[in-house]
């Protein structure tokens, strides 16, 4: 086997060591899996890569990243700084419930049609909000942790607050009309 062969194995065993500390001391950003299952995940690559040496290389070859321990195996559901997601899914509902949009959206909604719906994609913004309410209640980390950063709602807010409120005039109700006003002055909840 060629030293570059070899260098490459050291290399991807390197890799792999350093993306499972760091996957298992700061978590990991998949949006549908625990770091329990990536954390796995690596292992196996580790673990393949240490096969791949042994059947390519004499024993006096490997290379000392060969013999760094094995990472040791976490349970599936495992997730690191659970606290701290859950804190920052808390922070992330509250900024969404004081949202100018997304209090304009929640009064809108009703009034819709079936199309205006469909359209607007308004029960998907709104649904971000209903769908993070109860991952808090069932402490589910996956889905908070995809609300850690809540800017990424926040516009879907904005957007579709935008295609509702080109939804012709006069069939909005008298009060809607004056939230709208009131909105475009900047009253009416949280500003962006």
């Amino acid at each position: 086997m060629s030293n570059m062969e070899q260098e490459n194995f050291a290399q991807l065993l390197i890799d792999s060591f350093a993306r499972w500390y760091d996957v298992y001391e700061n978590g990991g950003s998949d949006p549908f899996h625990c770091d329990g299952i990536i954390l796995k995940l690596i292992r196996n690559h580790i673990l393949h890569y240490r096969r791949k040496i042994e059947e390519t290389m004499s024993r006096e070859d490997y290379p000392k990243e060969y013999y760094f321990p094995l990472p040791p195996e976490v349970d599936n559901n495992y997730m690191a700084k659970p606290d701290e997601i859950r804190c920052s899914a808390r922070r992330s509902l509250k900024i969404y419930r004081e949202d100018r949009n997304y209090i304009f959206l929640l009064s809108r909604y009703c009034y819709l049609t079936k199309d205006d719906k469909k359209n607007t994609r308004i029960g998907a913004a709104l649904g971000y909000c209903a769908n993070l309410e109860y991952a808090i209640a069932t402490d589910d980390l996956v889905t908070m942790r995809r609300h850690r950063d809540p800017e990424h709602y926040l516009s879907s807010f904005s957007d579709c607050a935008a295609k509702v409120m080109k939804i012709e005039p006069e069939r909005l109700k008298p009060y809607q009309m004056d939230f709208l006003s009131n909105l475009s002055r900047g009253s009416g909840g949280r500003g962006r």
